[in-house]
């Protein structure tokens, strides 16, 4: 790849392995920002899902992209919650609609119970219904 241009393409998180590999073999790259996701204006509902995982009110979170799993961690830790997060978080069902969400899930400590067959909404909430419950 010595001499190579590669423009990547990124989904809202930098891929910085991905893009140090490729440095490594001599190309010349260009990480291209399609979009960014931001924290939300309002708070208030990641609050209180924060909140509500932290009082041991959530079973099953299902995350769609894995920077709301970031921005999940990022309100705990501002409400002072993350460790009263993480004490309960391993008792939770996470769904992960795919690879991507898994692995930033995983970045974060965590780990997801599944990823449906297919990285649809409908499918992630279909498989998450029937997921087998420990009691």
């Amino acid at each position: 790849m010595a001499g190579a241009r590669v423009a990547v393409q990124e989904y809202g998180v930098s891929n910085e392995a991905l893009l140090d590999a490729l440095r490594a073999r001599g190309a010349d790259v260009t990480a291209v920002q399609a979009y960014q996701w931001a924290m939300p204006d309002n708070l208030a509902p990641l609050e209180d899902a924060v909140r509500a995982v932290a009082g041991g009110g959530v079973d099953v979170i299902l995350v769609t992209s894995g920077i709301q799993f970031d921005h999940f961690w990022r309100v705990a830790a501002a409400l002072g919650l993350e460790a009263g997060v993480r004490q309960r978080i391993g008792e939770i069902v996470i769904g992960s609609i795919g690879p991507s969400a898994s692995a930033e899930i995983r970045r974060l400590g965590c780990t997801p119970a599944f990823e449906p067959a297919h990285p649809k909404m409908g499918q992630l909430v279909r498989e998450a219904c029937g997921w087998p419950r420990s009691q």
